[in-house]
């Protein structure tokens, strides 16, 4: 059984749709390692007192654990992902890139509602 350490966008999201992300990505994982996974999540519902840096660090430890970094294509405003990119890049972890469109339809979602919005204003300002 293969390890898969899973590197989602979080911010901003709901801790159901990330659950629902880690769940899409340990399916998807099975069919192209074909064999069961073994999810090692670095996500742990958020803290009132928990900082970004202090969530990512404590998340990038449970990395070593793993076979595979298995994340989503196209996930570049997330800084969290991009780190976690690197040091799977840098420490040899294998790497697994999905679409984000599938994985995480929510911040695709919420991508085009910020466009929309920031086109909205351009329009009413040129008036």
């Amino acid at each position: 059984m293969k390890k898969i350490y899973v590197s989602i966008p979080m911010n901003g999201r709901s801790d159901d749709a990330i659950e629902s992300s880690i769940e899409k990505i340990r399916k998807v994982s099975e069919t192209i390692l074909d064999e069961k996974v073994e999810v090692v999540n670095p996500f742990v519902p958020k803290t009132a007192k928990e900082r970004p840096i202090e969530a990512l660090g404590r998340s990038i430890i449970k990395m070593q654990k793993a076979d595979f970094m298995v994340g989503v294509y196209d996930a570049w405003e997330y800084a969290g992902c991009q780190v976690e990119a690197n040091v799977a890049n840098l420490y040899g972890v294998k790497t697994i890139r999905l679409g984000i469109e599938y994985i995480c339809p929510d911040v695709v979602k919420m991508r085009r509602e910020m466009l929309e919005a920031s086109r909205s204003t351009a329009e009413t300002s040129e008036v």
